[in-house]
């Protein structure tokens, strides 16, 4: 089943439409760039990639298919510009034109497994979004694999035709480099023809590519803007390598010592990347400009130039008073008090308050209650500080610290009319205090 959902609203997705066809286990399903079309696998033996024209939701129509054999197995397939890139498990991975979806064609495939041709074994996985023409492939056997595919580097003109007798014809064959890593490169142009004796002539072919590696950087200018005397600030620059050779860079220099680089030399491979640190750190005030070089083994840019700039300005200094408050209030109360800060640099000072995490004291002092289970716990007080606890009672006698501990830890000699606590007298029972 093929079924298109409406994500709009990301809490209440709704399904458009349900698409039932034959023999159909779908797997997964992606769309092409201009959604389109849709591509399904069914992953089971014998099943198909199917490509299907969704234009017209209310009538989806299958307009194309493909299969490696009729007994193996499709996985996951994924779209990116014109090529569809097929997991499918014994065979590999197998790229198709789609180009014009109703008519695909296989313009590539890689096998990354060499066990029997059945089952769930091989390439699991491919995923062909991480730029540079690179294709990452899961094989459960045997692991990860990064491919790059591009132009099919060996290619003959014509490619078939009829040789009268006493004839001849010349075969032109193109070796094209563009897009190969540097190394050797070997294949074999295979004749075929109705020749009873030899139907089969093999023709070996042979490429060496001197490998060339393709700088670029990002950003092309960097701007420090404002910052602080003695703070400065930090941008970052990425070196790329876009070709297909180890990318040398003997050195990245700057000419004007206030901006400084972390590293002045790299090796990168190819499809790789660095990021460098550039830390513009000005100890007086003004405007400032200069250049970072960067010289590599590029064959066309061998030397680029990045342009720099910043500004400093002397920085505002804080200062508050006091640096802290206190205060002892009653419940229900409320107080204020003032602290003041003040800018005493430059520059404006730009702050802003925000008030931590607030708690009360967790440590108490415990005392055995002489009437029934249990403690009663009372705040710890600064015995140095000799301060008096204001009583509840209507004549608003005070008491010490002391006395107050000794009239709790007495209190059945000064309140003699307490009974039982509730819980441990009968219902007939009545408290008289």
């Amino acid at each position: 089943t093929l079924d298109i959902i409406d994500v709009s609203n990301k809490s209440n997705p709704t399904l458009i439409v349900s698409h039932n066809y034959s023999g159909a286990f779908t797997h997964n399903v992606w769309l092409t760039d201009d959604s389109k079309y849709a591509l399904t696998t069914d992953e089971l033996v014998g099943g198909f990639v199917k490509i299907w024209d969704i234009q017209d939701l209310n009538n989806i129509n299958l307009v194309a298919e493909y299969r490696t054999d009729p007994n193996h197995i499709p996985h996951n397939v994924f779209v990116e510009g014109n090529f569809a890139y097929i997991s499918s498990y014994v065979d590999g991975v197998v790229v198709l034109d789609i180009t014009d979806p109703t008519s695909p064609t296989v313009e590539d495939q890689y096998d990354t497994y060499e066990g029997p041709e059945t089952g769930f074994a091989g390439a699991w996985g491919t995923y062909p979004y991480a730029g540079r023409k690179y294709v990452y492939v899961s094989d459960i056997q045997t692991g990860l694999y990064i491919l790059r595919f591009g132009t099919q580097w060996l290619s003959t003109f014509p490619t078939d035709g009829v040789i009268p007798l006493g004839e001849s014809v010349e075969v032109a064959v193109t070796f094209n480099a563009t897009g190969l890593n540097g190394g050797d490169y070997f294949s074999d142009i295979i004749i075929t023809s109705n020749d009873p004796d030899e139907p089969e002539i093999i023709v070996t072919a042979h490429l060496n590519v001197t490998g060339a590696p393709d700088i670029w950087v990002d950003p092309d200018t960097m701007d420090f803007e404002v910052t602080y005397v003695d703070y400065g600030g930090t941008l970052e620059l990425v070196i790329g390598n876009n070709g297909t050779d180890m990318l040398v860079v003997t050195s990245i220099s700057s000419d004007n010592n206030v901006f400084t680089v972390s590293q002045p030399s790299a090796t990168i491979g190819f499809g790789d990347e660095l990021v460098v640190e550039v830390t513009f750190l000005p100890t007086t005030v003004g405007d400032y400009s200069g250049n970072i070089t960067i010289v590599s083994n590029d064959p066309d840019e061998g030397t680029i130039e990045i342009p720099l700039s910043g500004s400093a300005v002397e920085p505002p200094v804080i200062s508050v008073s006091p640096d802290s408050l206190s205060a002892d209030l009653f419940t229900n109360d409320t107080t204020q008090q003032i602290f003041t800060i003040a800018n005493t640099g430059v520059t404006d000072l730009v702050y802003e308050l925000s008030v931590a995490a607030q708690g009360r004291a967790k440590t108490v002092s415990t005392i055995s209650h002489p009437f029934g289970k249990g403690e009663y716990s009372i705040p710890s007080i600064d015995h140095a500080a000799s301060k008096e606890i204001k009583s509840r009672h209507k004549d608003k006698q005070r008491f010490s610290l002391e006395e107050l501990r000794a009239r709790w830890t007495s209190r059945n000699e000064i309140s003699t009319k307490i009974k039982k606590p509730r819980h441990q007298r009968g219902f007939n029972e009545k408290s008289s205090g």
